[in-house]
């Protein structure tokens, strides 16, 4: 890593690797064999280790979301696929995930923002996909006997 503290020794470039990989400080002292204070006060009062465990954690979330954004053309190209399915249930289900996610469903979830009548619409295709799954025969074993709507989050 660039500009990170140089005055780290070997157990505490061990601990950062550790407290990386979501080890508790206990768990990191003993496979560095320190005491777990030592762990705490690296995490807590040891500048370079703490700019150095952030610099690490900083360029990993960017590892991560590099990872995630080259799936999400793969995952809209199967929500895509599943939209076009021949089972119904299958078109139903990608219906509902997608609006869920496109965030569209929050939007029913209570008239919180003057939109012209976009929640009611959403509310209402709620409702219908809702009604429509009820029909195919989604059921959840822990809801009473009646349809749902897409907007209780609880279809799909």
């Amino acid at each position: 890593m660039t500009n990170e503290p140089k005055d780290m020794n070997a157990k505490q470039e061990k601990a950062l690797e550790l407290a990386l990989a979501g080890m508790s400080d206990g768990e990191i002292a003993r496979r560095v064999k320190v005491a777990r204070q030592t762990v705490n006060e690296w995490r807590n009062q040891n500048e370079a280790f703490r700019e150095a465990l952030a610099a690490r954690r900083q360029a990993l979330r960017e590892r991560h979301m590099d990872a995630l954004n080259e799936l999400a053309g793969e995952a809209i190209a199967a929500a895509r696929e599943a939209l076009r399915s021949p089972n119904e249930n299958t078109r139903l289900k990608a219906a509902a995930l997608v609006l869920r996610f496109s965030g569209l469903q929050g939007g029913m979830k209570g008239d919180r923002q003057a939109d012209g009548g976009r929640a009611e619409f959403l509310r209402e295709l709620g409702s219908a996909i809702g009604e429509v799954a009820w029909e195919l025969g989604f059921r959840d074993p822990t809801e009473p006997d009646e349809p749902k709507q897409l907007g209780d989050g609880n279809l799909g």
